[in-house]
């Protein structure tokens, strides 16, 4: 058992060792994230008077992200995400009652920049813009009576995403990451659009949380 152990170590510091020096400049990688969503602020209130409000509680978020090295350090990339978050419950509302969904869909450019160029673990930082649309679906409406249920959208407005994490590499193909970030979307002079009016305008952003875990596949480039 002994031995067994110490060639699992070994083997293991050898595969480290492999890749801790490997240079990925001039290469273009495809990652698949899934993410755990956190809503905050105008997202997660539960006044249903105001117009930003949506009473939403966690959610998840699907994104995948297409990156070229520029150096050893710095990625310059693409990304599409979609993320869905389910209602809280509101106590005018019974549980049943309330089937609403938030949908957010978002499309943007980032630059990411690795602390360290060597190390088979490299942490990094990320910066996103972009655009995205929201839209609430089956929304209801307490304070009518009866109580009705309306879709709503808003679109066409900028994205700003700042995130943290760090990189594992696997092998020279496979790489795993896992971020955390902060996503502010900028909707406060916007308004809810329902069945031909508006609702607003939000005087309140809309922000949220993804902690995002990744796969990586690097392209070769020889």
């Amino acid at each position: 058992m002994t031995i067994i152990t110490l060639l699992l170590l070994s083997s293991t510091v050898c595969i480290a060792g492999r890749y801790s020096e490997l240079d990925r400049t001039g290469s273009v990688y495809l990652s698949p994230k899934f993410g755990y969503s956190l809503p905050v602020g105008a997202l997660a209130d539960q006044d249903y008077t105001k117009p930003a409000a949506s009473w939403r509680k966690d959610g998840i978020s699907v994104t995948l992200e297409a990156g070229y090295y520029l150096s050893n350090t710095s990625v310059f990339g693409i990304e599409a995400s979609y993320s869905t978050f389910n209602p809280k419950h509101l106590a005018v509302l019974s549980a049943d009652w309330d089937q609403s969904r938030v949908r957010i869909r978002r499309a943007g450019v980032f630059l990411q920049y690795q602390m360290v160029s060597t190390g088979r673990y490299r942490p990094f930082i990320k910066l996103g813009a972009g655009i995205f649309e929201a839209s609430r679906f089956s929304l209801p409406q307490p304070a009518s009576d009866p109580v009705i249920c309306s879709d709503y959208s808003l679109g066409g407005s900028p994205v700003f995403s700042l995130g943290i994490g760090f990189l594992g590499y696997i092998s020279r193909t496979l790489s795993a990451s896992f971020s955390v970030e902060a996503v502010s979307m900028k909707s406060s002079n916007s308004s809810w659009e329902t069945s031909g009016s508006t609702y607003g305008p939000l005087n309140k952003n809309m922000l949220f949380f993804p902690l995002n875990f990744g796969l990586l596949y690097h392209l070769p480039n020889d």
